[in-house]
């Protein structure tokens, strides 16, 4: 496989609506360029940026001050179901958030991702998505998926590309706040606010 590296110069091969995006998420990440190795071009360009967004989802929202007890344990970024970022997330597992060490763990269990801090779920995960967000949503873990209504859903982000092949986002804040958890408005201005007007009274238990 071959290795792609990509700066400001290269996204000029980039779909301008796609390049403006990747550029903008760089600079907010950052990074002057990331390098990744992946045998499909196009497939390694949209996940790229994407690992970029979950970066910036972990690094611009807050977690209730008990979820670490040091400074040295890490901040778990987990993949449930089939894993479409491949080597693209090398772009971004050296880095640290808010001090804490990024740890990225692929295909998690149910139970394992209650203990993650940030859980993005595949699409091969779509028939079991109520049971999914039905548990995950007693802690306190930012959930992520480019399955369809995944906010209406009372999923938290929904990160997909739109049929004018930009990164869209759509975010229920709602169920971002009942899981105890803050996102910063530099992310809330980028997306469509989903307002399921579903509440709970459930006290979020612990994640770690």
């Amino acid at each position: 496989m071959s290795s792609i590296v990509f700066n400001k110069q290269s996204l000029s091969n980039f779909p301008p609506r796609l390049r403006a995006v990747t550029y903008a998420v760089m600079l907010l990440c950052g990074m002057s360029f990331v390098s990744v190795q992946a045998s499909d071009n196009l497939q390694a360009k949209e996940y790229l940026v994407k690992s970029a967004f979950l970066y910036n989802f972990a690094r611009l929202s807050e977690w209730p001050d008990d979820t670490f007890k040091r400074v040295s344990q890490p901040f778990k970024l987990c993949l449930m179901g089939d894993d479409s970022f491949g080597l693209t997330l090398n772009s971004i597992r050296d880095k640290k958030i808010n001090g804490h060490p990024l740890l990225i763990i692929r295909r998690v269990t149910l139970e394992n991702a209650a203990h993650c801090q940030l859980v993005f779920i595949s699409r091969s995960e779509e028939q079991n998505l109520p049971q999914i967000i039905s548990y995950l949503q007693q802690y306190p873990v930012l959930t992520i998926s480019e399955l369809p209504d995944f906010a209406y859903k009372n999923g938290h982000i929904r990160l997909f590309l739109n049929n004018e092949n930009t990164l869209s986002l759509e975010i229920n804040l709602q169920a971002i706040r009942n899981a105890h958890l803050k996102i910063s408005s530099r992310i809330l201005t980028l997306a469509t606010i989903v307002n399921t007007d579903i509440k709970t009274d459930k006290p979020v238990k612990g994640g770690n």
